[in-house]
């Protein structure tokens, strides 16, 4: 076990010695040394296995993550019209094996969700909706994978009209279990609304609330397939 300049204890990976040659002839120092050298390795596996199975051993593993954020306001100019939520690296997070399209070198567009360690996965996504209507609009979520909708990932929901002076505002959070195949699959956050007065709107620091991003989404890895 080794401490990180970050002050995290992190477990050293168990290397298996090198063996030395045996003589020709039996020899109880030979013998010693080579007890010894396998009694240090096996305990290091047993260290290593100790922490890892232990109560806290949660603590040691490093699993594919990501988490984005947009701070654009999205608009539907057409109803009825599918649109892909687009996504920005969170600015201070830690992201790893999880990335969006516009951070690859081939700039392929930003609501693109890539995983290249093949496995399932959690995605969760919160988005800001706002209608500037004086009736109730309704909007549609769903997921696409590599630009083909998904079966009964759709969620309906009515976003509250506009009362008074003040716009209405919705917050729609969703959870999707998704499976990762290859090494070019990637997710999609997809939406459509019945009226373009609906919007996910980017809201500016009001004291004592801090930015309100028009998209948050994270992504953990969950197993391997």
């Amino acid at each position: 076990m080794a401490v990180q300049s970050n002050g995290r204890f992190q477990l050293d990976p168990t290397k298996a010695s090198v063996l030395p040659l045996g003589p020709v002839q039996y020899e109880r120092k030979y013998q010693d040394e080579l007890n010894n050298i396998l009694r240090l390795y096996f305990q290091s596996n047993d260290n290593v296995n100790g922490a890892l199975l232990g109560i806290s051993g949660g603590k040691y593993l490093s699993t594919p993550s990501g988490s984005f954020i947009s701070t654009t306001t999205q608009n539907a100019a057409v109803i009825n019209t599918a649109y892909s939520v687009t996504l920005s690296a969170l600015t201070g997070t830690a992201n790893s094996d999880v990335f969006i399209g516009a951070a690859t070198a081939n700039s392929f567009p930003s609501s693109r969700v890539y995983a290249p360690n093949l496995g399932v996965y959690n995605l969760q996504v919160s988005l800001q909706f706002e209608n500037t209507d004086a009736a109730d609009q309704d909007v549609s979520i769903w997921v696409q994978k590599n630009g083909a909708n998904q079966e009964n990932s759709n969620s309906l929901l009515a976003v509250p009209s506009a009362h008074g002076a003040v716009d209405g505002h919705v917050v729609a959070i969703r959870s999707f279990f998704l499976e990762y195949t290859a090494a070019d699959d990637y997710f999609e956050i997809v939406w459509a609304t019945d009226s373009t007065t609906v919007s996910i709107p980017a809201l500016v620091a009001a004291a004592p609330a801090p930015v309100t991003p028009s998209v948050i989404l994270t992504m953990h890895f969950v197993s391997r397939l």
